[in-house]
């Protein structure tokens, strides 16, 4: 009896496709709440996944609701799941995304809160808060005595890019690129790289010539006008961290130009 019971346990632990043997984040941060199923059914406790992922979920009972949607979910004892493969299809620009070399199961969940309603404006500057090397781990000031220089990398609206440069000779190169050749435009840009595969965003920093061998982050573009050779406006909010450390922040920071966002 002890033998079979000893064989049972070994089988449990072993078994693939529990979610205990997974680390599973939400929008790039671990997710704080219960979590049951694996991989290809992976089921979130309602209350804390809303409280996190702030896209406007709405609890009623045994009932969650997105906008006048219904959300897949299933109730277990007292505790209520939502089904997140389904939840990320009925999210605007949801992703869910398995990565089986690194045991990590990343839901995305894109607000669909209206955004800040930019245009023409006189804010400009680039605020860093670096916790690297890559900005000499201190927080950047910049304004608009500093010289701003917008611009298309290749010429293409996918990817924008920003050069600051300080009257005593510092500088700043920033680029934020869009998925698959896509003409960026205001939203969530998630899971950004250095160098971006396919479907995947591109975000890349850069201090006074150092520069990051590999990282990865988000953006937020708050506003944004194309010009003929590079954004005429832009205000765009991002983060950096570490590969696979979405919660070692190594870089945060905003940059503002000839826009009315502050």
């Amino acid at each position: 009896m002890r033998y079979w019971l000893l064989v049972a346990l070994g089988w449990l632990l072993i078994t693939p496709g529990s979610a205990h043997a997974w680390d599973v984040f939400v929008n790039n941060r671990p997710f704080k709440g219960k979590v049951e199923g694996g991989p290809q059914a992976l089921l979130l406790e309602a209350e804390p996944l809303a409280k996190q992922a702030d896209i406007g979920l709405k609890l009623e009972g045994d009932r969650v609701l997105l906008g006048d949607r219904e959300v897949p979910c299933q109730k277990q004892g007292e505790v209520l799941f939502l089904k997140a493969r389904e939840l990320c299809s009925l999210s605007p620009g949801g992703r869910y995304v398995v990565n089986q070399d690194l045991k990590t199961i990343d839901v995305y969940l894109i607000s669909d809160k209206p955004r800040m309603a930019g245009g023409p404006g006189n804010i400009t500057y680039l605020i860093v808060d670096s916790k690297d090397y890559v900005g000499g781990n201190m927080e950047w000031k910049l304004f608009d005595n500093c010289r701003f220089e917008p611009g298309y990398t290749y010429g293409r609206q996918d990817r924008i890019s920003m050069r600051v440069s300080t009257p005593d000779g510092h500088y700043w190169n920033l680029e934020f690129g869009g998925p698959d050749g896509r003409a960026l435009t205001p939203g969530v840009y998630l899971n950004a790289e250095r160098s971006a595969d396919r479907g995947r965003p591109k975000i890349d920093m850069s201090c006074d010539g150092s520069a990051f061998s590999t990282v990865q982050g988000s953006f937020t573009i708050h506003d944004l006008a194309h010009g003929p050779k590079g954004p005429t406006r832009m205000a765009v909010d991002f983060e950096c961290y570490n590969q696979g450390n979405p919660e070692k922040k190594i870089l945060v920071g905003k940059v503002r130009y000839k826009t009315s966002i502050p």
